[in-house]
């Protein structure tokens, strides 16, 4: 009779096939794939599963581990695809629009502030070219173009603008309303009037023409937000 082994074997952990890898990291792989967590997790499974089945070779399980690996690669790429076709395209859209339509109100709320400057120091007056209703020149060295009121608005820097109310006597060059129209790149048009130190808008029109001329024709104007 052959008496105990001077080594022991752990039958569980040595001799039989393991359903769980040693490597960690295929296991996380599979685990972050599997959440999605907004799609960081699509990306981090894909990352952690090609680490993963790069250096199963020294694992003492190589091929429970790759089949981990692989698990977590092929669930994190489905993650990165569906994002990718389906989300990122009108997620991007999206952004890019409201960046547009902000860069088209911070032309209107810079225009708005040069405005009130120039009311200010002309007593509520604003300037324009020789008494008549034609394009207005921005004082103070702005990047922001003004053309004449009939003329349309081609970009987020470029203002169709508009003395109404001259002042005949005793300034002929002032007058006392502005009306203002800029286009964003969206193709939406945002107007603007300066009546004295009070400034209104409309919400922004996504047809038609970007003129001064339209805007002064709108109605329902509502209290104009710098923010």
């Amino acid at each position: 009779m052959t008496g105990p082994s001077s080594v022991d074997v752990d039958w569980t952990r040595d001799v039989l096939p393991s359903r769980w890898p040693r490597d960690r990291l295929a296991v996380a792989s599979v685990i972050l794939a599997s959440l999605w967590l907004w799609w960081v997790g699509s990306v981090a499974g894909l990352v952690l599963g090609i680490v993963a089945l790069a250096r199963a070779r020294t694992q003492p399980e190589p091929m429970t581990s790759r089949r981990w690996a692989r698990t977590g690669i092929v669930l994190g790429l489905i993650g990165v695809i569906t994002f990718s076709t389906f989300v990122a395209p009108p997620l991007i859209t999206a952004l890019r629009h409201h960046f547009e339509d902000a860069a088209a109100r911070a032309t209107l709320t810079d225009f708005e502030t040069t405005l009130k400057k120039e009311g200010d120091s002309h007593f509520g007056g604003f300037p324009t070219s020789l008494g008549a209703r034609d394009s207005w020149v921005l004082p103070g060295g702005s990047d922001i173009v003004v053309v004449s009121p009939g003329r349309e608005s081609s970009n987020f820097k470029e203002v169709s603008a508009e003395v109404w109310n001259l002042w005949l006597d005793p300034s002929p060059d002032h007058g006392v309303t502005i009306y203002a129209a800029v286009l964003s790149g969206t193709g939406s048009c945002f107007y603007l009037r300066q009546n004295h130190n009070v400034a209104y808008e409309i919400e922004p029109f996504g047809a038609g023409t970007c003129t001064a001329d339209d805007a002064r024709s709108n109605s329902n104007w509502r209290p104009f937000s710098t923010s």
